[in-house]
């Protein structure tokens, strides 16, 4: 590599350094990247990648996670973000601290994206400023600041424009190195989460039926592209098959799938109305509006303005060139890769739109784009359209860049200086204001927990219990202390839960009760962890009870945080 080059990906890499560290500061607190986690799902991602850190060194049956004690294959209550725990693996390995591991792999997503998408668009426009319009339009969109706190699972999706790259280096030239590589990259998103593996193989799919279309194969290449393909969707089923596996029982559990994915459907007005947690969307306010929405939920999906007209004029490159003979190959090449992403934008709102409400309602077929593709087998577990805006994003990415080599085109270094003029704002319609609870503070894991790494124990229960109630999110807590320890817990926070877990849990709240001690034998359960402050009121009075219990003895206190072990 030359030192142009060299110049050149510094300046790159650096600037989305610089564009991160400005638009993740209302959710990112650097000071503290060692402890400072947000609750709910956050904790609930934290434990998942130190989990599978925790058995990738230290050995165990990956999918028998330490969670929702005595039931087996729990780890597929939740997502297994296998591909994302290579992120958090060298962190993990060398600190033992599970919240850095998370908050260097969340910080990572968004870089790689951004690097990722910047590729894609510089196939297309070879144009590093435009390329770089689009690398912040994929990585630092308002889709990313809504999932940002949370989802780390949509966040790593760097690998679907890399896997654009390869499908398309991949067609021109089939090899069998190609197409591993490009197998590899799907893996990897594949990997990633459920979600993502659904948007890549759609997304690869479009692409390949596009590119058959203008770029048509000859007979004997198609037949060795097909090939291909059909080594590398093997090879694919043999490695993720047993760890879908896993997943089979919750099809059945999702009951009404369609009326759940109908509530997360996106609309008109969620693309294009700034969210209430952007200066734009508190200007309309503070004008009468009640439009903007809040940023919690899944609907909050504001697209930008500044995107959105940058990938008009980006839509425009598609027209026949007028350019003389010796540009028009190039011209053209260009031309179609754009009109596979105008495609992509199209397709992949239409799904967003999730089923028909009529359909929903009638119990009738649904021939909407989301409604075809709920008939495949596991689709029924996709019940956020929403999230397809995700595709929508990148298609828009690339497009953005492209009108903004129209810019640098037409109008030479005045279209070069509107363009960095442009990007601040680009940003700012994205930039979160008012974040509800601030950026994520330290949260230390109770001293009774460290305790309980140095005490032989078969199962581990920590009380009050939330499930079912109006704070069911703080059940997340039990899950991300466990990392203390690893013991399994009776405890467990996840989209769903095993048979019989709510009357179980129902019984050992009672504590200190008989039936409670009684339950927790019948399990083998062998300690209580009892947070008095977290019951309204205190819980000195049971407290009390628990300590003169002939079924329970102290062997621990922290503050408010007791540890009993049931005799």
């Amino acid at each position: 590599m030359t030192a142009s080059r060299v110049r050149t990906a510094a300046i790159i890499c650096g600037g989305y350094a610089i564009v991160g560290a400005v638009m993740l500061a209302p959710i990112t607190n650097y000071r503290h990247l060692g402890s400072a986690t947000y609750g709910s799902d956050t904790r609930l991602t934290v434990w998942i990648l130190a989990w599978i850190n925790h058995v990738t060194l230290d050995g165990g049956s990956l999918f028998d996670a330490n969670v929702f004690y005595p039931a087996r294959n729990t780890l597929a209550y939740a997502e297994h973000l296998l591909s994302i725990s290579v992120f958090s693996l060298p962190t993990y390995a060398l600190t033992r601290n599970p919240d850095l591991a998370y908050n260097i792999a969340w910080l990572l997503s968004y870089f790689t994206c951004a690097l990722a998408a910047h590729a894609l668009a510089w196939r297309v426009t070879r144009d590093h400023l435009a390329s770089f319009v689009g690398g912040i339009a994929y990585a630092f969109c308002f889709y990313r600041m809504l999932h940002g706190h949370a989802h780390i699972q949509l966040l790593w999706a760097c690998w679907i424009p890399l896997s654009f790259l390869l499908f398309e280096w991949w067609w021109r030239r089939p090899s069998w190195p190609r197409i591993a590589i490009l197998w590899l990259v799907v893996l990897m998103q594949v990997l990633a989460s459920w979600y993502l593996a659904i948007m890549v193989l759609i997304a690869d799919a479009l692409l390949a039926l596009y590119l058959a279309f203008w770029l048509r194969p000859s007979r004997q290449m198609a037949i060795r592209m097909i090939g291909h393909l059909a080594a590398a969707a093997i090879a694919g089923g043999v490695v993720v098959w047993p760890i879908a596996r896993h997943y089979t029982f919750l099809v059945a559990l999702n009951g009404d799938s369609q009326a759940e994915a109908l509530t997360y459907a996106a609309t008109m007005k969620d693309l294009l109305v700034p969210p209430l947690n952007t200066w734009l969307g508190q200007w309309l306010v503070r004008h009468g509006s009640t439009a903007p929405g809040w940023i919690w939920g899944e609907k909050t999906l504001f697209l930008g303005y500044v995107t959105l007209a940058l990938a008009i004029v980006g839509l425009l490159r598609i027209r026949p060139s007028t350019s003389p003979d010796r540009l028009r190959a190039s011209h053209a090449d260009e031309r179609v890769a754009l009109g596979f992403f105008a495609l992509l934008l199209i397709v992949t709102v239409a799904l967003a739109f999730g089923p028909s409400p009529h359909a929903v309602a009638n119990a009738a077929f649904d021939a909407t784009p989301f409604g075809l593709l709920s008939l495949l087998p596991g689709m029924s577990l996709f019940r956020v359209p929403a999230r397809f805006v995700q595709l929508s994003t990148l298609a828009l990415a690339v497009l953005a860049a492209a009108g903004a080599k129209t810019l640098h085109e037409r109008l030479g270094m005045r279209g070069r200086l509107v363009t960095v003029l442009l990007l601040p704002v680009m940003l700012s319609e994205w930039y979160l204001v008012d974040f509800p609870g601030g950026a994520p503070q330290p949260e230390r894991i109770p001293a009774v927990y460290r305790q309980l790494a140095t005490l032989p124990a078969r199962a581990v229960v920590s009380l009050p219990d939330y499930i079912g109630g109006p704070e069911w999110f703080e059940e997340s807590d039990y899950q991300y202390y466990s990392t203390a320890h690893w013991h399994p817990i009776v405890n467990g926070y996840a989209r769903t839960e095993p048979p019989g877990y709510r009357d179980r849990m129902t019984r050992i709240a009672t504590f200190p009760s008989s039936d409670c001690a009684e339950a927790m034998r019948a399990i083998g359960a062998d300690y209580v962890v009892f947070h008095a402050a977290r019951y309204p009121g205190g819980a000195a009075e049971r407290v009390e009870h628990a300590t003169s219990s002939p079924d329970f003895t102290l062997v621990g206190q922290s503050g408010s945080d007791y540890l009993y072990r049931v005799r």
